[in-house]
């Protein structure tokens, strides 16, 4: 059965008692936490460091380096990302977390070719997918990118793609509102990948800007209707993959939105009882 967590992101990565309290206190089902490796706030490990023990007793995902995955070989971004990974292997043990996300790429290689970027990150995750697996990690790739951020590397099909040529243990993680930003048929592309799908970021946008607002409001690229067919197709097609709740904390998300979108989720992939 499927899994609901809502992301520290939401919380901006600072206000943890207010995500304690989004996921305690929803009364029909166990909600999760998504934990992240690091974040811009130069306080972050500050702040996360005393949450350690009170949201391992919750369920637990991780989400790794939002930090450039695709590096030039012995750079100084190269180290950095090798110790941002070291350290999201640690802080999975600690949690007890039951996935970990990596994303593709943020920039690309400067200079180079999108096929070059898409090289080196086939690269990067080949080396490290078989380092976390073998510590007992499930390890999940995230499709990212879009045109107007001038970072969309990646066609649908070469996403795709890309699972043909990482390690067979490798999961992959949809986000909804990437995937609408850059045209994708979504419920094309669950069917195409199936249960190698672990995981969803659940958000949505004006298909503008990767705003993550949540996924009723108004000025969604998406109706009701379809955001609903959509979570149809992966309550079918993808029954126990985990729905992480990805909205910004700028969106004016409030616990009550939150758990009313939990509550529709849940209701339309026929997750509540009875």
């Amino acid at each position: 059965m499927a899994e609901i967590y809502i992301s520290a992101f939401t919380a901006d990565f600072r206000h943890y008692d207010d995500l304690a309290d989004w996921i305690t206190t929803f009364p029909e089902l166990p909600i999760g936490a998504e934990m992240a490796v690091a974040w811009i706030t130069p306080d972050f490990y500050e702040l996360l460091e005393p949450q350690i023990p009170r949201f391992r007793q919750l369920p637990t995902t991780l989400h790794g380096p939002f930090m450039e995955m695709c590096t030039r070989p012995g750079s100084e971004d190269d180290q950095i990302l090798h110790r941002q990974l070291e350290l999201s292997c640690e802080l999975y043990r600690r949690l007890d977390a039951r996935s970990i996300v990596l994303h593709t790429h943020s920039r690309g290689l400067p200079g180079e070719e999108p096929a070059e970027t898409r090289r080196r990150v086939v690269q990067v995750l080949n080396h490290w997918i078989p380092i976390m697996t073998a510590r007992g990690m499930a390890v999940t790739v995230e499709n990212v990118g879009y045109p107007g951020k001038g970072n969309a590397f990646y066609t649908q099909e070469q996403f795709v793609q890309l699972f043909a040529e990482l390690p067979e243990e490798a999961g992959c993680l949809i986000d909804l509102g990437h995937a609408m930003l850059n045209g994708w048929d979504i419920p094309g592309l669950i069917r195409t990948l199936g249960t190698k799908i672990k995981g969803y970021h659940i958000h949505t946008n004006d298909g503008v800007g990767d705003s993550h607002i949540p996924i009723y409001a108004p000025g969604s690229i998406l109706s009701r209707e379809k955001m609903d067919g959509i979570l149809r197709t992966i309550a079918e097609v993808t029954p126990d993959a985990h729905l992480i709740l990805e909205y910004s904390p700028n969106c004016g998300v409030t616990k009550e939105i939150l758990h009313q979108d939990i509550r529709a989720i849940a209701s339309v992939c026929g997750l509540l009882p009875g």
